[in-house]
């Protein structure tokens, strides 16, 4: 997991106006504006505002087009505009960028079941990230600054480990769960080891590192980027 400072993070001023003048804003809604109103109905009411898909357009090139959680590549196409407080509690934040990332769709467009056998059967593919946290908090998260330091991927299994935060944030997401954790396993063995199976030297772990850590031409980094490049970075001796 990759920090993102949002201090740094550039806002669209169209967008802030356009926040402010429905009275969406967090101030407002603090004052008592839109009172009643669910966080998904208020959430409603954001994405009308003329420059809502510049905003997301945005938080995507601020996370390099990936996952905010489990870090897979993606386009926004079917993507979560996701409140890592949630807007069901949070309503004062429903709009605010500092509390918006973008999340994968969290499998839930993969088939629920398998048709043509005698009886249906649940796919193997598991809910995650934004899927499985939904209105739940977690202690730690891309906007906590010390998440890359945390936050960490054993090189031999893909597993996420780290402290009781950590493991909480980990299951609440379900970030161990068996397709995620083979699909980091395979990618740091691809990028980490040679074709025998063995450790690249420091040289080559290092150019990994640099590789994953600067994003394409159009500001898109790798799938899992830095996954791999925290595995990298373990595997120095």
């Amino acid at each position: 997991m990759r920090y993102i400072d949002k201090s740094k993070c550039p806002v669209i001023p169209s967008y802030e106006k356009e926040l402010k003048a429905a009275k969406l804003d967090e101030t407002s809604i603090l004052r008592g504006e839109h009172a009643g109103l669910s966080g998904d109905e208020l959430f409603d009411k954001v994405k009308q505002l003329p420059s809502y898909v510049a905003m997301k357009r945005q938080l995507l090139q601020d996370q390099g087009y990936v996952c905010c959680y489990c870090n897979r590549s993606i386009t926004g196409v079917g993507d979560i505009t996701e409140h890592v407080e949630p807007k069901s509690v949070n309503t004062h934040l429903v709009g605010e960028y500092k509390n918006l990332l973008v999340a994968c769709e969290g499998g839930q467009h993969i088939p629920a079941t398998i048709t043509g056998s005698r009886k249906a059967k649940r796919l193997a593919y598991p809910l995650h990230c934004d899927q499985s946290k939904g209105n739940q908090t977690i202690p730690i998260s891309p906007l906590s600054p010390d998440c890359e330091r945390r936050v960490k991927y054993d090189v031999l299994t893909g597993a996420v480990y780290g402290d009781a935060d950590v493991i909480t944030m980990r299951d609440v997401l379900n970030l161990d769960n068996p397709v995620l954790k083979k699909e980091r396993k395979e990618e740091i063995k691809n990028w980490c080891y040679d074709g025998s199976g063995n450790v690249l030297s420091n040289e080559q772990l290092d150019k990994v590192f640099t590789k994953m850590l600067t994003p394409d031409a159009n500001g898109h980094y790798r799938n899992l980027y830095y996954v791999i490049a925290s595995a990298a970075l373990s595997l120095v001796v």
